[in-house]
């Protein structure tokens, strides 16, 4: 048995139970807990406890309690850990670096509680529907129910891709391709004092994303208009022009979401109104189905095939 020097004193951190039966270290800091709740929660942990030991009497222990060497980050580890055993807030409060703990932990450790909650406070939807769907009155956006995100959800959507919940991914690469200046998507930006960056494989997605964004919209908007019952071709014709006019803002052009203003109305004939209304969604939904390939994710279907479930 090692005895606890001062060092290893100094380096316990919440949750430390004196009477508990396993200590778990990470980055020179300590956990001591108890492996029955690991074992009920965790297949892993219960399988890691349940291994026989081979007899080794250097083997380290703490006040005769055997310790367990994770290689997990310790502030991940120790939500976890609180969560597992002394749980002190609700659901609806889940703050990023818990859900992140709870995607990263829980898919590693198969606590499927745990991930569970970081997928529902994570997504937003709490997994009511499979994948996200096209809203009729604005351009998809991100819904999500965690506190303490960044101006751009640049951790958000790194920790989409990290732990597999690829279904959050088109939407959220898309609202950084369309709202994010090109400077912060290659340098990232400084965020209640921390550095925001996107991982490569996101950067380089919303990099190409935004290009083919301009390809959907402007096939979109160079559709002629075509209705065999239109009542005043010239007006309806400089009504065309006036739209494409209007496309040319920042927030319009790049945006294959963009739905109809209604500004437009009194330069169309009722006829060519509500053709046009109807081309319009048409275009917003077939820029739907092509949203995942924009970003190099293949269809909605792949999605959901290649989407981590626990």
């Amino acid at each position: 048995m090692v005895n606890e020097t001062s060092g290893q004193s100094t380096n316990r951190l919440d949750p430390w139970f004196d009477d508990g039966n396993i200590v778990l270290v990470t980055e020179g800091k300590y956990f001591r807990v108890y492996r029955g709740i690991l074992s009920s929660q965790s297949p892993i942990f219960k399988d890691m406890f349940s291994c026989p030991q081979p007899e080794d009497p250097s083997a380290p222990e703490m006040d005769g309690c055997p310790t367990i060497q994770l290689h997990d980050a310790v502030n991940d580890l120790q939500i976890v850990l609180r969560a597992l055993h002394d749980r002190a807030y609700p659901i609806s409060l889940v703050s990023l670096p818990v859900a992140a703990a709870f995607l990263r932990l829980g898919k590693k450790y198969e606590i499927r509680k745990l991930y569970k909650e970081g997928r529902m406070s994570l997504d937003g939807l709490g997994g009511l529907i499979p994948l996200p769907q096209l809203p009729t009155d604005s351009s998809p956006r991100l819904i999500t129910l965690v506190t303490e995100r960044d101006k751009y959800d640049f951790h958000l959507t790194n920790l989409a891709r990290e732990v597999g919940l690829l279904s959050m991914l088109p939407v959220a690469l898309y609202t950084i391709a369309l709202s994010c200046p090109l400077e912060i998507i290659l340098d990232g930006y400084d965020w209640d004092g921390a550095h925001c960056a996107l991982s490569p494989i996101n950067q380089r997605a919303c990099l190409i994303g935004r290009d083919k964004l301009v390809k959907l919209q402007s096939r979109n908007l160079h559709v002629r208009l075509d209705c065999k019952s239109c009542l005043d071709r010239v007006k309806c014709r400089e009504g065309e022009e006036r739209v494409l006019r209007d496309a040319w803002r920042p927030d319009f052009y790049r945006n294959p979401f963009a739905t109809w203003d209604s500004k437009w109305d009194s330069s169309f004939c009722s006829p060519c109104l509500a053709y046009r209304k109807r081309q319009c969604e048409r275009s917003r939904e077939a820029a739907w189905d092509e949203l995942p390939s924009a970003f190099g994710l293949g269809s909605w279907e792949e999605i959901r095939r290649n989407s981590f479930t626990l």
